[in-house]
């Protein structure tokens, strides 16, 4: 058994398309982390400025701002912030982004599909 405590930990999920966040935010629910969902960048940033996260799961591609733009945003505001990016791509752009979010600080970059145990894994190496 982990010593991780999930309950005490509030991760942010930011992704445009409303059903897979709902299923990321489900997966974090059901482990008993507390879980915050946005479908706009801009009200994340917003709530993460009164609230602090543990973690912020970022989708790469998205309308109103890219992930690139909100993790830069983001750790201008909290440096030491934990970063996972994710992404439906799977061209030569998605992987150049991909390597640009990294660059600023993501701890590990998944791609959709995202299956829960996957996602709870890298959850939790990032927070364990």
């Amino acid at each position: 058994m982990s010593h991780l405590d999930p309950v005490r930990h509030h991760v942010v999920v930011i992704d445009d398309y409303e059903a897979h966040l709902d299923v990321l935010v489900s997966y974090l629910q059901r482990a008993d982390f507390e879980a915050t969902g946005f479908i706009h960048a801009r009200a994340a940033l917003g709530h993460l400025d009164v609230r602090s996260a543990s973690l912020v799961v970022v989708n790469l591609y998205m309308p109103e701002m890219d992930g690139i733009e909100v993790s830069r945003r983001l750790l201008e505001r909290r440096p030491s912030m934990p970063l996972i990016g994710i992404t439906g791509g799977h061209d030569d752009r998605s992987e150049s982004y991909l390597r640009l979010l990294r660059a600023l600080g993501a701890k590990t970059c998944l791609r959709k599909p995202i299956d829960g145990p996957t996602f709870l894994g890298a959850v939790r190496a990032i927070l364990g």
